[in-house]
Formats: C-alpha cells, structure tokens, sequence
C-alpha cells in the first residue's frame, strides 16, 4: 500500500478529521522509520491504530492500543458524546487484514500502565492521544519512558497536555518538536 492510499484509509476512519491530511503525513514518515513494536494510548475511532497495525505487519512486529473505548459520562463531560458502546466494534471492524498485528487492552492507561507488565524497551515508540488531563499525560510519559525509545503524541497546546509534557521534558532533559508550526501532532526529542 502506498502512502496516500493508506492515509486516504484513515481519513475515512477520522470522519470528524481530528487530524488533519498533513499531521497523518508526518505521522505516516515517522511510523514508516520505525520497525519495532509500538504503543497507543488512546485511540478513539482506530484512525492511527489502523496505520500503526499496517506498519506492525509489515515490520513483523505488534502494535498494542490501550484505551477505555467506553467512557462514563461523569468522568470526562466534554468528550463522551464522541464515544459509544460501538466504538470498539467499530475500531476493530475497520482494522480489516490488520487485526492480527493488534493487541486491543481495554483499561485506564494508567492502570495497565502501572501494572508492572511492560518490559524495558519493548516498544520502539508509543503515541499518547487519551486523556488530556493533567496530570494523567504526565503520569503516562513517566510510565512509558524506560519502556518506550520515542515518544508521540497529540495535541501539544491543549492545556493539560502542554503542562504535563512541559514538566515531562524539564525533567528529563528533553524538548518538544512541532512539526508543523506548533498544531497538532509532537516528538520528544533530546534537548
């Protein structure tokens, strides 16, 4: 599959285009370089499941997504009306061919996170996307950063994401890279 036809299949499964074509073009060239297995926390729809799990079969590797997919209305008002009882029907349904390379776990972040199961380096690189809350986002970096070797993530401007990734790279002697002029998608990098 080549690069626009691929994202062209996660455009249909971003129908409310949370990411917009050129953050999935970033993306797309970020995923292709890596070739181990790879982390998601958060994945709504399975619009970057669908392209993380394309780049899991072709590496011969996993992709593990770690998400809610149901979320009660008392504890995040704003986003429920996003999800449903069907959304993780749905997500595995448009993973097609590429359920096999996937690993759905259905949990907080936090709490599988926490739950001593994830070995040092197992992941070559983990997108953090689910709760925007700080400091959930920071707990999760702190979890995920012996057994991650890069760091996504979205929406790096939203007000719990930036203070928990701020305080996140102060600490650990990293920075944020915006690709695309300070919207949308980040890398972690070493400052």
């Amino acid at each position: 599959m080549v690069k626009n036809e691929l994202i062209e299949k996660v455009w249909e499964v971003n129908q409310d285009r949370r990411m917009s074509w050129d953050e999935l073009e970033w993306l797309y060239d970020r995923f292709e370089s890596f070739t181990g297995n790879s982390l998601e926390i958060g994945a709504y729809r399975g619009m970057l499941t669908y392209m993380c799990s394309y780049f899991a079969k072709l590496h011969g590797s996993a992709h593990t997504v770690v998400d809610v997919f149901d979320i009660p209305i008392d504890i995040d008002e704003e986003n429920t009306h996003h999800y449903g009882e069907h959304t993780e029907e749905l997500m595995i349904k448009s993973l097609g061919e590429y359920a096999e390379s996937t690993r759905l776990v259905k949990s907080k972040s936090l709490d599988w996170l926490g739950s001593d199961i994830i070995v040092n380096g197992e992941y070559d690189y983990c997108f953090i996307d689910g709760d925007h809350r700080d400091p959930t986002v920071y707990l999760e970096l702190c979890l995920c950063k012996h057994s991650v070797k890069h760091i996504l993530g979205h929406d790096y401007g939203w007000p719990g994401v930036t203070k928990s990734v701020d305080r996140f790279c102060k600490e650990n002697g990293l920075k944020v890279f915006q690709p695309l002029g300070g919207r949308g998608v980040f890398e972690l990098l070493k400052a």
